[in-house]
């Protein structure tokens, strides 16, 4: 069973910044970089105290594609005049409603912009005691909504990586549950497991029951990114709750895999 997502994708806004996007940038008065020298990766992730890991799961799977700068096109930096001290970061997301009523009404969706200041990232938030940009990328969303499992006040349970992709890029989607009645189905699985991370994401949920062999590694009914492969069919899985990465190979985690999440390509 596939969900398609159609969503009129525009161009970001111009980003002035451009030169100075991959530097650390130094959090007010604390010395905690915004990200690293090679920008945001999945391991600045690791779930806090919000209700959000399918959130967390899919920015890290966004995080991990080579040749994309999909984080830091969202960000636009700010400094205090007459300095160069970042003030705060102004973050580009989409509205799911904006999104849903643009459709309807035949436009291109526009993005919302949502002012982040260091004193809004408190330790409630992922990352906020190390790199930080995923910590104001879940308070953007949150100022962002438009989603029944994003408020303002936090987020829900039951959402997945799909919201935080069209949130993120505006994009084309695919939601697709695996059908191991289709002959073909372990091959579905594979291929865009193979594609990751060359300019490519992918996100998995586990089923409800995983079997003996991996139980202590899968946990049921649970969001995973996926990070990569190698010849050998080992796969890299990240956990949003421990904030680490784990590897399965796939004959082992092919059972134990209910849905995918990926890009909807042209």
């Amino acid at each position: 069973m596939f969900r398609f997502f159609t969503i009129l994708a525009i161009s970001s806004p111009i980003d002035t910044n451009v030169n100075r996007r991959n530097e650390p940038l130094s959090r007010r008065d604390e010395g905690r970089p915004l990200w690293g020298p090679d920008g945001p990766k999945p391991e600045d992730i690791k779930k806090d105290g919000l209700e959000d890991d399918w959130f967390l799961t899919g920015a890290a799977a966004i995080a991990n594609t080579k040749g994309s700068s999909i984080i830091q096109d969202i960000f636009t930096l700010e400094e205090k005049p007459g300095t160069e001290k970042i003030e705060s970061v102004i973050i580009s997301l989409y509205s799911i409603k904006g999104i849903n009523t643009a459709e309807k009404d035949g436009v291109a969706p526009e993005p919302q912009k949502q002012s982040v200041k260091f004193t809004d990232v408190t330790d409630k938030f992922s990352g906020s005691n190390d790199h930080w940009w995923i910590a104001a990328l879940e308070y953007a969303a949150m100022q962002t909504g438009g989603d029944s499992h994003i408020k303002s006040d936090g987020f829900k349970k039951q959402g997945g990586p799909l919201e935080a992709w069209l949130m993120i890029t505006g994009k084309h989607l695919i939601e697709s549950k695996i059908d191991r009645k289709k002959q073909d189905w372990q091959t579905e699985l594979w291929e865009p497991i193979s594609k990751v991370p060359e300019n490519y994401y992918m996100c998995i949920k586990s089923v409800s029951n995983p079997t003996d062999k991996i139980k202590d590694s899968i946990t049921s009914d649970t969001w995973y990114a996926v990070l990569g492969h190698d010849n050998d069919e080992i796969v890299t899985l990240f956990d949003v709750k421990k904030g680490a990465d784990f590897k399965l190979p796939f004959q082992d985690l092919k059972d134990n895999v209910g849905w995918i999440v990926i890009p909807k390509e042209n």
